[in-house]
Parts: structure tokens; sequence; C-alpha cells
């Protein structure tokens, strides 16, 4: 049995996406879901695979296990470790000023979220983002947003505060008060069920 076995359906197609030399963002924007999941699904596929590189990976696709790395191969490894390296630079560097903008804010909400929900977008290479406040009554309401397509912006503005399914994402939040990471929503069983209810807060 091949190691490629193990993956997933959604894992071996981002796997041949990227070994055919998509990036990020493609994938990405094939599949409807966010860079930053493409990014998580190859962690995955890397660690299962026991591989290091874009060369291993295709190499396990096509069937050639062999681990045997030439100059060539070291140096695309380099490459590859160095853009790692880049974004996590580039995502500390947004952390940092993400914390500076709390600490100057003097508790003036309204100034500080939009630039800070910038900065988490910027953090998770998300389209849009959503900041929902909740209420006592078992309810949300999008408190600040950025970026939400038009059609989203003219759900919430209609319904105002709303109640959400247990199954969802923000259900998931209110029973469990824990955080809840949604690697690929269109993976969801309830995304099968309906795409009516907002559940998400990047994509």
């Amino acid at each position: 049995m091949s190691n490629v076995d193990g993956l997933s359906p959604r894992e071996l197609q981002i796997a041949e996406q990227y070994a055919g030399g998509s990036t990020y963002h493609a994938i990405a924007n094939q599949l409807c879901i966010a860079p930053s999941t493409v990014r998580t699904h190859l962690a995955a596929i890397y660690r299962k695979l026991e591989i290091s590189s874009k060369l291993e990976l295709a190499a396990e696709l096509e069937g050639n296990n062999s681990k045997n790395r030439n100059a060539t191969d070291m140096g695309a490894i380099i490459s590859e470790l160095a853009l790692s390296l880049e974004e996590a630079i580039s995502r500390e560097k947004a952390l940092s000023e993400v914390l500076r903008i709390i600490s100057r804010s003097h508790g003036d909400a309204d100034t500080v979220m939009p630039s800070i929900l910038g900065y988490a977008l910027e953090l998770c290479d998300a389209e849009f983002g959503i900041l929902f406040e909740y209420h006592d009554d078992g309810k949300f309401v999008a408190t600040f947003s950025l970026g939400i397509p038009e059609a989203f912006q003219s759900w919430l503005v209609a319904n105002g505060a709303f109640a959400v399914d247990p199954e969802t994402g923000l259900g998931r939040l209110e029973t469990t008060r824990e955080v809840v990471n949604i690697f690929d929503v269109r993976a969801e069983a309830i995304f099968k069920v309906t795409t009516q209810l907002p559940y998400f807060c990047c994509h």
C-alpha cells in the first residue's frame, strides 16, 4: 500500500494540483477555500507522506518513493523552506501590529476593531471576515465586517440578531466555549444541507 493511499480525497486533490505547479491562491480559488486552508492541508500531506518538498510530493504521487536527494532537489527544498520562513515572518509582523493597535486603542472598539480585523484576515490569508457579538438570548449580531460578499452583507442587515444551528461553527463555539477551526467549509456535513446560515468568520 502506497503512502498516497492514506490521503483523503481532498488532500489528494490538493497534492496533485500543488505538485503540478499551482500556487496556494490558485488552488484556493479553484476549490473555493482560503489559502490558509490549502496550507493546512499541505502540512498534513507532508506529514503523512514524510516528505519536505514539492519535488518529493511529485515523486510520491508518481510512485517513486526514493528519498535520495541530489543537489537540485536540495536547492528546491531550501527555496521552499525559505518561502515558508518568509510567510512566517510576515504573519509575525502582522500579529505584532495587531497587538500594537490593541495597546493604543484605549478601549475605543469602533476605531480599533476594523484595523484588527484587517490584520486578522492578513494573518490567515482570508478574503473576508466578520466579528460577531454574542447576546444573552443566544443570538449573534455581526458587529464588524470586512470584504464580505454583498449577498452575505444583505442577509446580515436584513436579519439583525440571529440564532445559529448547533452544528455550525458559531453554534459549536456557543456550546463548547472553545475555539472552532474549520479547515474546509465544504467538507462540513451542514454545508451539504444548507448554505443559508452564516457559520464561519473567515474564508
